[in-house]
């Protein structure tokens, strides 16, 4: 065990176990009935504070099954984040995080989904949509980066972006008739950090940078839907189609910091739901 940056404590058990044995559930901050732990345990009160990040890993042994689940319980739970805390990931050209584009409610709420739920969550995405609306901060020095990306890994499909051209954002999203490029007149390059609010609903786009008015615009009669993959990529994406025929800056990684992503009015957790294993960093939130 080690607190902190302190020193590890360790300890042993007496030969000759050496295999732990877990019947009951994984329990955090309490237990429902304490009268049934170990006497030896000498626990009697459930924990009154907060909890910022726990991580569970065991290993079963061979025969044997291990599950690591959090179950609902009905104690009031008051989920919190310190002043500041805000979840800040660091990009580094080639970091690129996938997402599903439609995040389930369970994941953006805290909430424990019902046991029949978990194996939709798991795989649940949206591949044809009628809207987009994203929300994220920035903070960077680059000229040129791809910030975000939905669509298809085809050639010639629907897409929709965020990038950086110039120190300038760029939103453009194609619903298979003809590309809409609406750009910021607000620089981004300043290593400050700036929010961007991108909107799409049917054919009219919008895109915010900071302060700035809204700039509009919207694609040709024609199709409403943006078609996906059911993937939203955040700092760049593992191979553009050369047909997209976008500025190279949509082929070339972001390099900043990227922190309060909102995604279809609900917040995404840039740790918790990345679905690929790239290392992640973290920055500063100042």
């Amino acid at each position: 065990m080690r607190i902190n940056n302190g020193e590890r404590v360790m300890g042993e058990s007496p030969v000759p176990h050496a295999v732990l044995n877990l019947k009951e559930p994984l329990y955090v901050g309490g237990v429902p009935d304490f009268s049934k732990l170990a006497r030896a345990a000498a626990i009697s009160t459930s924990f009154d504070g907060a909890v910022q990040r726990e991580q569970c890993t065991l290993r079963p042994q061979i025969g044997l099954t291990s599950l690591c689940t959090l179950a609902p319980s009905r104690s009031k739970v008051i989920i919190e984040k310190a002043a500041g805390d805000s979840e800040a990931i660091a990009f580094d050209g080639r970091t690129y995080l996938e997402y599903h584009n439609a995040v389930t409610k369970s994941q953006l709420t805290n909430e424990i989904p019902a046991p029949e739920a978990l194996d939709y969550a798991l795989d649940h995405s949206e591949k044809a949509l009628q809207e987009n609306h994203f929300e994220l901060s920035i903070k960077t020095e680059a000229t040129q980066g791809l910030i975000l990306w939905s669509g298809k890994g085809l050639e010639r499909s629907d897409y929709i972006a965020l990038a950086i051209v110039d120190g300038y954002v760029q939103m453009t999203y194609d619903l298979g008739s003809k590309p809409v490029v609406l750009r910021s007149t607000v620089p981004v390059n300043t290593n400050q950090w700036i929010q961007i609010k991108a909107y799409r609903v049917h054919r009219d786009g919008s895109l915010q940078v900071g302060n700035e008015a809204p700039i509009t615009g919207s694609s040709p009669l024609g199709a409403t839907q943006l078609d996906t993959d059911g993937a939203l990529w955040l700092g760049g994406i593992e191979k553009l189609g050369v047909a997209h025929k976008l500025p190279k800056a949509y082929s070339t990684g972001f390099t900043g910091c990227i922190r309060d992503v909102i995604v279809d009015r609900q917040e995404l957790h840039l740790v918790e739901d990345a679905l690929n294993n790239q290392t992640i960093l973290h920055c500063s939130a100042k």
